[in-house]
């Protein structure tokens, strides 16, 4: 039976957290209401 699309996408996202990627880094709720506020300090790469 073939995999779904969700479990595909979070396997995959789970590999590249694993191999450092920092885009799928979580961010708390203030960091987020700064970010939409215009200070994107803390979500730079």
């Amino acid at each position: 039976m073939k995999e779904d699309d969700t479990k595909i996408n979070a396997t995959s996202i789970d590999r590249w957290m694993d191999e450092g990627w920092q885009r799928g880094k979580p961010v708390d709720h203030d960091a987020f209401l700064r970010a939409k506020d215009g200070d994107w300090t803390e979500l730079s790469f």
